[in-house]
C-alpha cells in the first residue's frame, strides 16, 4: 500500500512510525510485546513478548528465534544512560501441548505475558492475557523462582497491575464470564488487602470448582473496589462504572476495566 506520506516527509515518523523506523535501521519484527517495565533498584528493563511468533521466528530479519506460542518476559541490563545492548530471556512459557484443551501452555509457567510491574524489593510481577491457560494467572519472580500468586475467575485477563510504594497489590479483572461467582461475573477494579509485596507466601494452586469463578489470591485477600455496571456512589446523574453515553442517547457498559484505576493514595 501506498505510504500516507513519503518517508523522508517531516511528518513521516509520526505519520508512518513503522515504514519510518524500519528505514532507519530499526527492528521492527516484534510480535506481540507488550508491557514494559524499569527496575531502577537492579538497573534492568524487562519487557513481556506476549507471543513469540511470525516476524521473530520467520527466519528471516534480525530476529530469528523459534516459536513458542506461550511467550516470555525478556531482560536487559540498563546503562548510565538507560540504553540497553542485549535482550535475554527470563521467564518462558511452555512447553506447549496442543492436546491439552484447557491449559495447552503449562500451568507451572507464563502464557501470553502482558502486564509487568516491578516491586519497591525489585521482585517482577506478571500477569497474564491468554487463551492457553484456562485460568489467567499473577506471578512473580523474585530473580530465582517463579511463583504463582493468584489466579482469575474464567474468562478474565490480568490488567490494571500496579504495586505501590508501601507494596500494595492492585489488580483488575477484565472481560470475565458472565457464569462466573458475583461479583465476578462482571469486571473488577481491586486492591489486595492484608498483603504487601515482599512479604512470603505459598504459591495457589491451579484452580478447581468454584475457585475457577472467582478471584483467588496467595495472601491477603482481594477487595473490590469497583464493579462495572454498578452505581457509582454520589454520582448526580446515577451513572454506572464503565458507562458509555451513545451518541443515539442509549448507555452501554464496558466490561473492560484495562488501566483503569482508582489512584493509590
Amino acid at each position: 500500500p501506498a505510504f500516507v506520506v513519503p518517508l523522508d516527509h517531516a511528518h513521516a515518523p509520526f505519520l508512518e512510525s513503522y515504514n519510518y523506523a524500519v528505514a532507519q535501521g530499526a527492528t521492527a519484527e516484534w510480535r506481540k510485546m507488550e508491557g514494559v517495565a524499569v527496575d531502577p533498584i537492579n538497573n534492568k528493563l524487562y519487557i513481556a513478548i506476549s507471543e513469540i511468533g511470525k516476524g521473530m521466528s520467520d527466519g528471516e530479519g534480525a530476529i530469528q528465534l523459534e516459536e513458542n506460542i506461550c511467550g516470555a518476559v525478556y531482560v536487559a541490563d540498563l546503562d548510565a544512560e538507560m540504553n540497553i545492548s542485549t535482550l535475554s530471556p527470563l521467564v518462558v512459557g511452555g512447553p506447549y501441548d496442543e492436546s491439552n484443551e484447557e491449559n495447552p501452555c503449562s500451568v507451572d509457567s507464563i502464557a501470553n505475558p502482558d502486564n509487568v510491574f516491578v516491586d519497591s524489593t525489585g521482585t517482577l510481577w506478571i500477569g497474564e492475557d491468554t487463551g492457553e491457560h484456562a485460568n489467567n494467572m499473577l506471578w512473580t519472580w523474585d530473580g530465582s523462582e517463579l511463583k504463582r500468586f493468584a489466579t482469575l475467575p474464567a474468562g478474565s485477563e490480568v490488567t490494571g497491575l500496579h504495586i505501590s510504594a508501601n507494596g500494595t497489590v492492585f489488580m483488575n479483572v477484565q472481560h470475565p464470564d458472565g457464569v462466573n461467582l458475583y461479583p465476578y461475573n462482571r469486571g473488577t477494579i481491586g486492591v489486595v488487602t492484608g498483603f504487601t509485596a515482599g512479604d512470603t507466601f505459598d504459591a495457589v494452586a491451579v484452580p478447581t470448582g468454584n475457585d475457577a469463578h472467582k478471584v483467588v489470591v496467595a495472601g491477603g485477600e482481594y477487595q473490590v473496589l469497583g464493579r462495572m455496571g454498578s452505581p457509582i456512589p454520589n454520582d448526580l446523574h446515577g451513572a454506572r462504572l464503565g458507562q458509555l453515553d451513545m451518541a443515539d442517547g442509549s448507555r452501554e457498559i464496558c466490561n473492560n476495566p484495562d488501566g483503569n484505576m482508582y489512584l493509590p493514595v
